[in-house]
Formats: C-alpha cells, sequence, structure tokens
C-alpha cells in the first residue's frame, strides 16, 4: 500500500491536511493502494530515509516550521528533512 505522509508539529494543522487528503480521494477506489498518515516530526532529521522505506512512503508533505508547537520540538526544518532526502530519493514528491 503506498502512503502520503503528513508531517506537521502542530496536530491540528496534521490532521486537517490528512483528512482534506483522504476526502479528496473519496470519489476514487483506492482503499487498497493508498494510506494517509499524519505523524509528528520524527526525532532526528536522519531517521527520515528509512522511515520513508518502511512506510511506503511516496508523497512527502512537510511542514517547514516543525517548532511551532513548542514543548517537544526538534531543532531542524522541513528543509533540512528535504536536503537530506532528495538527493536519495529524487523522484519522491515532497
Amino acid at each position: 500500500m503506498m502512503t502520503i505522509a503528513v508531517v506537521d508539529d502542530r496536530e491540528v494543522d496534521r490532521r486537517n491536511a490528512r483528512n482534506r487528503i483522504r476526502r479528496m480521494l473519496e470519489g476514487i477506489d483506492t482503499d487498497d493502494v493508498w494510506r494517509v498518515v499524519a505523524v509528528p516530526p520524527l526525532p532526528t532529521v536522519s531517521t527520515y530515509p528509512s522511515w520513508i522505506a518502511e512506510e511506503d512512503v511516496v508523497v512527502l508533505l512537510i511542514d517547514q516550521r516543525l517548532d511551532e508547537q513548542g514543548g517537544d520540538t526538534v531543532d531542524y526544518t522541513g528543509h533540512d528533512i528535504l536536503n537530506l532526502v532528495h538527493p536519495r530519493m529524487y523522484d519522491l514528491p515532497v
């Protein structure tokens, strides 16, 4: 199953984005093809390539600022994820 992943530190925003994508896919028979997940930022930027492979992520929607929520924020941005992932997975839509 192919995965569309939404990464955002703000739970409401990532959940809303996930729900919008799911609604867009409702009219298409995609239950056995697509999965949409909404996740908080991973602990370190270096974990994204393996996570993308394990979760079969084929589309990655990333918030640029991953430190807006406060609390357990990460020390990287959406651009940092892109800079790490894109050279390895250049055909991944981000």
